[in-house]
């Protein structure tokens, strides 16, 4: 089967993409949300016993989160590939091919700007979880000293 005869066929897959790229961006604004109340709370806990090996909790968890954002940023980019080939009728667009992630897919990227360490030290993320890193590091070696 190919979209030539079914138009809106292609625009029920260009709705689907969408669908799954608004919900990664969305789990992207989630573990961002997560990341600093986890931290917070961390750092309170580590503040209010003057133990700094909670406030390592928070660099822990923060790295665990940033590569979660980082993992959802790479999948978010992948689905705009396909939902840009598929606009773009590109022949080599599969109906409904939902598979984005899938290493076929990645490997007949010609620009590949979806590398997940690319996402990983994106702009966007790292304007981000530096600076609560170093907040992290910053109170953990505060309250270490103080204890």
């Amino acid at each position: 089967m190919t979209y030539n005869d079914f138009e809106e066929r292609r625009v029920q897959h260009l709705q689907m993409i969408q669908g799954v790229i608004a919900r990664l961006g969305n789990n992207g604004f989630l573990m961002k949300g997560w990341a600093v109340t986890l931290a917070a709370g961390a750092f309170g806990f580590a503040v209010s016993s003057d133990r700094g090996l909670l406030a390592v909790i928070a660099i822990v968890t923060t790295l665990a989160f940033w590569a979660l954002d980082a993992y959802f940023l790479r999948c978010e980019r992948l689905f705009r590939e396909l939902h840009k080939r598929v606009a773009t009728k590109d022949p080599n667009a599969k109906p409904f091919f939902m598979g984005a992630t899938s290493d076929d897919f990645v490997k007949s990227l010609e620009d590949n700007n979806c590398d997940y360490w690319q996402g990983f030290l994106s702009g966007p993320l790292a304007y981000f979880y530096v600076p609560l890193m170093g907040v992290a590091v910053l109170v953990s070696i505060v309250v270490a000293a103080a204890a």
